[in-house]
This record gives structure tokens, sequence and C-alpha cells, in this order.
């Protein structure tokens, strides 16, 4: 009788078990939905409804977006959208980068790239799940690299990821509000973009399963600096919840620029392109590539101009936040090396004989510490040792000393010197993976693929080490997953981890051990590698 009753038991685990694969593996299906332009369908993957290619606005050039006509026919919703054309974008040039931060060339330059991607585990209005909306960084696209597909971190996390596509540099920046009401607001139409963008979250996401009311915005590099300029307009106010910049916090400087700076820098522009006043709108009509080029030889960056209505102040100045912002919960992080691992100049060519980890002696390693730091060399690495104690020396000739463009600790002290201010959070990703015998956790590879929990797009630079890797992607998508949630990272699977404040600087070292630690031991160490360099 024992014997039946095991073999049923094992019999029904068996199928229970099969049931599960079976659950897991559903062949890829149509989904249906009606958002409020007219009716779409996608398609479902890994248990996730997916949506590419949405359009959440549409504009003429250098002008304000506006929403989309409407249709009535099914549009299809199965692949990326156009993105805006830059150097970064041109599917023409094989980026150096590409073996490390792997694209994979899908996508198709266009002006009219309003357009969004969605993913979410639920179609059901009833399920108000946490909202992501993810801004790439500078020169890029939504879609640009492979581990910015929403699928995994939606699946596990049960959340809904959205990443946007919209207008930037001379398309999204080009002040021609001396022509016409029309052109009012060109200066910001990159920024107008993402906005309208929010807005058709705020008014379609509960149809994906989403929370209107639970938003949080993410910005990563560039895309962190857009993040930030929004913060600072009013426009934006009450689109958003919750804030986390990846590699790109940092103090702001005032608007310095006025209407009359950026309005003479764009009738350079117009005057070289052989327009008028009177036949302005022909501009419309204009070749990008001749237009890029008219640009580029009068002005190649153009600031954003000081706008009462639009942009009256950046979101922080001087240590001074805006009221609109104190109630903001924030997560701030950088990367270990930042631009300067060891890694990309061996993708361009050269530095193997330094770069190359498996190629360099610890002798070599002490010279080239020496050669830097001097008669410090010793301070430098006893403090590095203690701010880093599970690193390798060699890794101490890879730490970005000014992170993340700015000091991003900058922006922690101050939120985290207030009493008035909602939390904010300060993180450093420090993994670093076998790759060429070893390298340092580098800008944009060093993170999002760990916290979009999307090693699987880079498991050849993880062999040897996938294990390790992925404890840490847990760890930061979990992390991520609990802050969208509750404005508050901590969780199951995640050490603890503390707001920052003025007095423990608490901040989370995600790592082969991570842990929360007192910034002061790394922010103490740059600064004083800073000051002790002497090649």
């Amino acid at each position: 009788m024992k014997k039946i009753l095991s073999l049923c038991l094992c019999i029904a685990l068996c199928l229970s078990a099969f049931t599960f694969t079976l659950a897991e593996e559903l062949p890829t299906d149509l989904v249906f939905t009606e958002i409020e332009s007219g009716p779409i369908v996608g398609f479902t993957y890994k248990g996730v409804n997916t949506f590419r290619g949405v359009p959440y606005a549409q504009a003429k050039r250098f002008q304000a977006p506006e929403k989309c006509a409407p249709w009535t026919e099914t549009r299809p919703s199965f692949n990326y959208g156009l993105v805006c054309p830059s150097g970064q974008n041109d599917p023409s040039v094989v980026n150096f980068a590409d073996f490390l931060t792997p694209s994979g060339y899908h996508w198709i330059i266009g002006e009219n790239c309003q357009n969004l991607n969605v993913w979410s585990p639920s179609m059901s209005t009833e399920e108000k799940l946490p909202v992501l909306v993810f801004m790439h960084g500078g020169g890029g696209n939504a879609q640009e690299l492979e581990y910015y597909d929403g699928t995994n971190l939606a699946a596990s996390g049960n959340i809904v990821f959205v990443s946007v596509n919209h207008r930037e540099s001379m398309i999204g920046n080009l002040d021609l509000s001396a022509y016409g009401e029309q052109y009012k607001f060109s200066a910001f139409c990159e920024y107008l973009d993402i906005i309208a963008s929010l807005e058709w979250v705020r008014d379609n996401i509960a149809t994906f399963g989403g929370d209107p009311q639970n938003v949080t915005l993410m910005g990563q590099s560039m895309g962190s600096y857009n993040v930030q300029d929004l913060m600072g307009m009013p426009k934006a106010w009450g689109l958003y919840d919750k804030i986390v910049l990846n590699s790109g916090a940092s103090m702001q400087s005032p608007l310095t620029a006025t209407h009359a700076d950026t309005q003479a820098e764009a009738a350079k522009v117009v005057d070289a392109l052989d327009l008028t006043a009177e036949t302005i709108d022909q501009i419309n009509e204009i070749p990008y590539d001749t237009l890029s080029a008219a640009i580029s030889t009068v002005n190649g960056w153009l600031p954003m101009p000081q706008d009462d209505e639009f942009f009256p102040t950046p979101v922080y100045v001087d240590g001074v936040e805006i009221e609109a912002n104190k109630s903001i919960p924030m997560m701030v992080s950088t990367t270990y090396g930042e631009f300067s691992d060891n890694i990309g100049s061996m993708l361009m060519g050269y530095s193997y004989d330094t770069d190359y980890r498996s190629a360099v002696n610890d002798e070599q390693i002490m010279d080239s510490l020496k050669a830097r730091y001097g008669v410090n060399t010793d301070k430098v690495i006893e403090m590095f040792q203690a701010a880093y104690p599970t690193h390798e020396l060699f890794d101490a000739l890879y730490i970005n000393v000014g992170r993340s463009f700015g000091r991003d600790y900058e922006v922690v002290e101050m939120r985290g010197a207030k009493e008035d201010t909602a939390p904010i959070y300060s993180a450093v990703y420090c993994y670093n993976y076998p790759l060429f015998g070893g390298s340092v956790c580098q800008h944009t590879n060093g993170d999002l693929p760990y916290i979009f929990n999307n090693l699987e797009f880079i498991k050849y630079q993880l062999v040897g080490d996938e294990e390790m890797a992925q404890k840490v992607s847990d760890e930061a998508w979990k992390a991520l997953v609990n802050f969208m949630r509750n404005g508050d990272p901590n969780g199951e699977g995640v050490p603890q981890w503390p707001a920052f404040d003025a007095i423990n600087g608490s901040t989370m070292f995600f790592d082969r051990v991570s842990e929360t630690r007192n910034y002061h031991l790394d922010d103490d160490l740059l600064d004083f590698m800073a000051q002790s360099r002497v090649e």
C-alpha cells in the first residue's frame, strides 16, 4: 500500500511539475487591448504582455507634440518604433562598444519618434501594479541596448515596465520661438515629448494593469539629466511619484542662458539654411542631414534657456532643493568605474599591456600606482582597502574619481542633511566580472543588466562567475521593485539598506558581498586620490 501511495505521489508531483513547465512555456500568442487613441495588438512571451512602438503623441518638426489622431483599425505593436536621429543611432556605423553593451542594431531612424514600449504581466485594470518609466542614455534610444528589454523585470518583479523614445539633440532643442507662436516651445521639444509620454502613462497604463498613481521615473546616464531637468519643470509635476537616477545625479547650475541667447544661436542656423522669417516654415521640408550640418557648423550644442513658464529653475542649485520635489522619494546610484574602466580601451585596440588583467603582475600594478600617486601611494592603498575590502589593487587603477559626470554624493548629502524631505537611498555598483581576465564595473554595463534582471544578454561576459553575477542581479532588481512599491528598497532578498543621512552616510555597495557602508570611506578615498595624483 505504501508503495502504491508513493507511486501515486511521485506521479502527482511529476504531473504538477509538467503542468508548471507547460504554464511557463506557453506558445507566444496575441494580446489585444484598447488605448485612448484606438485598438492595438501585441504579443505574450514568458507570461508578459509586450507592446512595442506604441505612439503616445505626434508632432511636426520643432513644434510641441499633440495627442495622436485616433484610429479604428487594430494597430500592430510587434516591432519597435522609429528613433530620433543621432550619431550614436546610425545603424551604418559599427560601435566599438557593441561587444560590451550589445544592441542588435534593431532600430530605424526617423523624426516621428514619439513612441514607447510596454511590458506587463497583467492586462487587468484591477491589478494596479507599480509602473517604471525608463529614460535611456544620451544619443541613444529606448531599444538601443538589448538589455533595455523589460520582459524579465516585469515577470520577476510583477511590475509594468515602460521605455520611451523621444526627440533629442538638435531636433529637440533648437529655439525658433522668435519665428512664431507655433515654435514657442521649440527649445523644449525633447522635454515636451517626455512629458507627453508621462501623460500617456497617466491616461492609459491602467489598461496594462498599471497603477497611474504609482509611477517611478528612472533615468540612466543622460537619461538621469533628463529626469533631473523634468523635476524642475512644473508641467511634469504630478506625473511621477518616485525618482531613480543611475550614473548622472549631480548638483545643477543656475540657468544662465536666456531666450535671447538661444534665439540668437537659432538665427545663425536659419541663416545657414538660407531661410528668413517669411520662409521659416520651409525648415520642415529640409532633409535632416542638411539641417544637422547647418546646426553643427554653427553650434554643435545648444543650451536650454531659462523660461518662467516652462523651466523656471533646476530642481536643486547650491544645495537648495525646490519645494515641489521634497516629497518625492529618491534612489541615486553610480558605478565603480564609470568611464574609467579597463575594457573600453582594449575594445578600441590599445592598452593591452596595461589594461588586460591577465597580462599584468603585482609588481606592475604597484609601479602604476606609485607613478600615479607618488609619496601618497601607501595612503591611497590603505584607504582603498578600507573602502573596498574585497577588491584587488588592480581595481584601484580604474576607480572613477569624478563619478557620474558630477558628484552624486553632493545630491545625497543635500537631501540626507534635511529633515523636511522624503528619503534618499544611495548606492554604488561594484561587482567586477570575469571578462578578459577581470573587468571593473563600468558605466551602463555595470548596473542596468543587473537591475533589469537581464544577464542573459551578457552571459558571454560572465562565464565562470554566473552564480555570483545572478546573486548581485537578484539584489539589485529586488531593491528597485521594492522601492517602486513602497518608496523603500528594503525587503526579502535585499541586504539592509537604510536611507542616507548626514550622520551615518549609509550607502549600499552592490558587490560580491553586498552591504551598506558609510559613504565617507569611498568619498574620502576619491577626494584623496584626486588631490594626490601626480602623473
